[in-house]
């Protein structure tokens, strides 16, 4: 049993790796493929907005012009969700509305 006992450790330490090693890929990728005809994102379309003031119609122009179907607006400590989306524009603004940052997800 003094032999048995020691190696348990060292059991537990390769599993944990090889559950580590998994190439599994991220849960948003079947999401992806599986919705290849609606719009996707594309932020680098709209960095312009940065340092305007968020309005409705700056968000109506850049989710268009981004390809979104949503957007959203991201004020300092608001509460968001994690999860991403393809199709949403997301505007970072400060406590004065000015745009920060844009991203999509």
């Amino acid at each position: 049993m003094s032999t048995w006992f020691p190696s348990v450790p060292a059991l537990l330490s390769v599993a944990l790796l090889a559950g580590c090693a998994s190439s599994a890929s991220p849960v948003a990728e079947p999401a992806l493929a599986d919705n290849t005809d609606s719009a996707s994102c594309t932020a680098e379309n709209v960095q312009d907005v940065i340092g305007k003031t968020a309005s409705p119609e700056l968000q109506e122009d850049a989710r268009r012009r981004s390809g979104a179907e949503w957007v959203r607006i991201l004020r300092p400590g608001s509460i968001v969700t994690l999860e991403f989306n393809h199709q949403r524009l997301n505007l970072h603004v400060d406590d004065h509305a000015l745009v920060q940052r844009v991203n999509c997800g």
